[in-house]
């Protein structure tokens, strides 16, 4: 958290001269609440545009579109040297995200009552029940990560 708080040097400084444990809107910073929002407005604004570019374009391009945008704003992200950088990166993954959301639904649609032949239930029963536990399983696996990542920047 230290290393993140370092793009906001105001939050940080309150945050070191903060000695008490409520964690509970801690932080009082606009740049900080524009850093958290810009993902989300840019995912409603760009959903919005996304369903004309999808009847234009297909839905193959335009999902190929929202994902090039989700690449570029985790680059982004992941070489940000500056606050404003940070921020470009959000919106540009708020765009990708936008684009590639109005597809959700449709998917999601097509699986909530699927017809199956008896011989073929066990078998799809199966499969949906192994995409749960994979949404299930990975919870813990991030929280893994989160650990040693912050055990190995204490060391450094």
């Amino acid at each position: 958290m230290e290393s993140f708080l370092k793009f906001f040097p105001s939050v940080y400084e309150k945050q070191k001269a903060d000695s008490s444990t409520n964690q509970y809107c801690k932080f009082d910073s606009f740049t900080l609440t524009v850093f958290t929002s810009s993902l989300y407005l840019a995912a409603l604004l760009s959903s919005l545009v996304a369903s004309t570019v999808t009847r234009k374009l297909g839905r193959k391009l335009s999902m190929l579109f929202g994902g090039v945008l989700f690449c570029a704003g985790a680059l982004v992200n992941g070489f940000a040297q500056a606050v404003w950088m940070l921020i470009v990166g959000r919106i540009l993954l708020g765009f990708g995200i936008g684009f590639a959301n109005q597809f959700g639904l449709v998917i999601d649609l097509t699986n909530t009552s699927p017809y199956y032949h008896a011989s073929d239930l066990k078998k799809e029963g199966i499969k949906h029940v192994q995409i749960q536990c994979k949404g299930r399983d990975s919870v813990p696996d991030n929280e893994a990560v989160n650990y040693f990542v912050e055990a190995l920047e204490n060391e450094v």
